[in-house]
């Protein structure tokens, strides 16, 4: 089996492994990031009618999709996003928990399309491991 969850994040709520900030403004971001990824898990495990936990073992893909503009950029920086996410998905019920035993990843990496202007995206692939 295998899901993509897409979560959008405003600019203004993006913080990447080289910002520099106050904490609290750390925490704001990546408290929207958690939220999100939480309601958009919970409406997708919903509508599916998915079990909990869907995954036994999941290997995690991150697509980063980036604003339109010429600044170059390292999908691996995401991570202080993407971590809240997984964080969320387990909250949510995809996996017991966010341990080397029931999930592998986060890969990441650039994703193929840019993100509307004045937005990122975090685009997770979750895929069952058999072994």
């Amino acid at each position: 089996m295998s899901l993509t969850i897409t979560v959008k994040i405003p600019n203004t709520y993006w913080f990447s492994q080289n910002s520099r900030g106050h904490w609290a403004v750390k925490k704001r971001c990546t408290d929207a990031a958690y939220n999100r990824a939480y309601v958009i898990g919970r409406a997708e495990k919903n509508v599916r009618g998915l079990p909990t936990p869907v995954f036994r073992k999941c290997h995690v893909t991150a697509y980063i999709a980036y604003p339109p503009n010429a600044r170059r950029y390292d999908p691996g920086n995401a991570a202080t996003m993407t971590k809240p996410m997984i964080d969320a998905l387990t909250e949510a019920g995809y996996w017991v928990d966010d341990d080397s035993e029931h999930l592998i990843g986060p890969d990441f990496r650039k994703a193929d399309h840019k993100a509307e202007k004045g937005w990122h995206e975090i685009i997770l692939e979750l895929e069952e491991v058999t072994r």
